[in-house]
C-alpha cells in the first residue's frame, strides 16, 4: 500500500469516527434526557420493553459515540452500534427498509431516510474490521488501530516435522 493511500485510510477512520461518535453522543444523550418522549416513539414502532430498551439504547449510543470520537476499544463500539443500527433498521426505520426498491437505493418518496441508516451500519461494520486508524488512542495505548499489512502466516507455508 503506498503513502498517500495509507494516509487517506487513516483520515477515513478519523472522520467517520469523529463524525459517526458525534452523532450517536447526541443521540444517545438525548434518549437518556428525553425518556418518557422516546419510551412513547419506541412504543410506537413496536419496540419490545420501551421502558427498559430507551435507557440502554441511550447508553449504548452515548458510551459508543465517546469512544469512537476518542478511538478507544473502537472495534468493539462500532460493532454494539451496529447492533443499536440493526435494532433501528427493524422497527424505527422498517419502513423506509421495506419500501426501498433496492437495500441502497431509496423509494419513490422515502427520500434518504432508508440510505442513512444503512449507510450509519455499513460504516460501523468497516470501523468494526479495519479499527480507529492512527489518529486513535487505541494505537497510542495498545499499539492498534488499523487491519494489519499481513495477517500473521498469511502467505507462509510451515513445514512439518517429520519424527
Amino acid at each position: 500500500m503506498n503513502m498517500l493511500s495509507t494516509i487517506l485510510l487513516h483520515l477515513t477512520a478519523l472522520v467517520a469516527r469523529l463524525s459517526l461518535g458525534q452523532a450517536f453522543l447526541v443521540a444517545g444523550w438525548y434518549k437518556l434526557t428525553h425518556q418518557p418522549e422516546i419510551i412513547g416513539q419506541f412504543t410506537g414502532w413496536g419496540v419490545p420493553m420501551p421502558q427498559i430498551l430507551t435507557p440502554v439504547v441511550g447508553s449504548i449510543e452515548l458510551i459508543g459515540g465517546g469512544l469512537l470520537v476518542i478511538g478507544l476499544g473502537t472495534r468493539w463500539a462500532a460493532l454494539a452500534l451496529v447492533a443499536v443500527m440493526i435494532g433501528a433498521l427493524t422497527t424505527a426505520h422498517l419502513k423506509e427498509t421495506t419500501d426501498a426498491v433496492v437495500m441502497l437505493w431509496p423509494a419513490p418518496g422515502a427520500g434518504v431516510t432508508a440510505i442513512s441508516a444503512w449507510m450509519f451500519a455499513l460504516v460501523l461494520l468497516w470501523l468494526a474490521g479495519w479499527g480507529g486508524g492512527a489518529l486513535a488512542l487505541d494505537r497510542l495505548i495498545f499499539g492498534a488501530g488499523g487491519a494489519k499489512k499481513k495477517p500473521a502466516g498469511d502467505g507462509e507455508k510451515k513445514e512439518k516435522k517429520k519424527d
